[in-house]
């Protein structure tokens, strides 16, 4: 009987390999490669995966390059994602209602200041490169990580994940769960930048010379300061409302179990 089961399971190997598919043991997935490129005079991009990663480099080019890794439950599977363009607005995302399709991972070349919104399910978020005009992400169970600069409004949501931010120089609404968040900005003056996670300690690099009102609230750990300028009284504790060299911006910062850390970045 064993050299039985021993023998099919070669022959399935055998056929697979014969068919030029490539085989995971843990899903036994069949796996491909999708690209496409379009020249794109609009702003706004969507990108929309499931089970897997999104990648973006913003670059100088005004052309939209994607790569789509794909993985598949059946043999000699067709990928094809949905896609929706007009002057404004280029949308491309994963066919949810494909129950043959396991996951996608996009790796996506997009132009400096276009409006980009990315979304997955299990799978990190990454992006780098040139300015966006803003940026707005959405993912579970993955970690998040953004160092390109950007003028408008960044917006990210994820869970058990962490979230690393640098270089972003407009505004900032951050929420995670169960992962720490590390953000690295320059000067803060004016608007609302919002840091918000539960059992994750929030590390924040501002200039020295920011002027911002802090609000910061933990219930398990401690809020403390290296900033060097003036506050209208130390942060310490777990709770604290105050002002940094006078006020102007509005600072949030919330967690569980954890610290609440503000350092210098310059």
């Amino acid at each position: 009987m064993v050299r039985k089961w021993v023998f099919v399971l070669l022959s399935v190997i055998l056929v697979a390999v014969s068919s030029g598919c490539r085989l995971t043991w843990k899903n036994w997935n069949y796996q491909g490669v999708w690209e496409q490129e379009y020249d794109f005079a609009g702003q706004e991009i969507n990108i929309e995966g499931s089970n897997g990663s999104i990648t973006v480099n913003v670059w100088a080019e005004p052309w939209v390059k994607v790569t789509a890794k794909w993985s598949a439950k059946v043999d000699a599977y067709q990928f094809e994602p949905e896609i929706q363009e007009d002057e404004s607005r280029l949308a491309i995302s994963s066919t949810k209602r494909d129950r043959h399709l396991s996951g996608t991972s996009y790796i996506v070349s997009v132009p400096i200041d276009a409006v980009l919104k990315l979304r997955s399910s299990n799978g990190a978020i990454s992006v780098s490169g040139d300015p966006l005009e803003s940026l707005d992400i959405h993912t579970s169970n993955g970690p998040v990580n953004v160092s390109s600069a950007g003028r408008g409004k960044l917006t990210v949501t994820t869970s058990n994940g962490r979230v690393q931010i640098s270089n972003w120089e407009g505004e900032i609404g951050c929420t995670t769960s169960n992962g720490s968040i590390r953000a690295i900005l320059s000067r803060v003056e004016r608007g609302e930048y919002s840091f918000i996670t539960s059992n994750g300690e929030i590390s924040v690099a501002v200039a020295s010379d920011s002027q911002f009102e802090l609000h910061a609230s933990t219930s398990n750990g401690r809020v403390g300061t290296a900033l060097p300028g003036e506050w209208t009284s130390q942060p310490s504790g777990t709770h604290y409302h105050g002002s940094y060299n006078g006020g102007g911006a509005k600072l949030t910062l919330s967690t569980s179990n954890n610290n609440l850390r503000l350092l210098p970045s310059d």
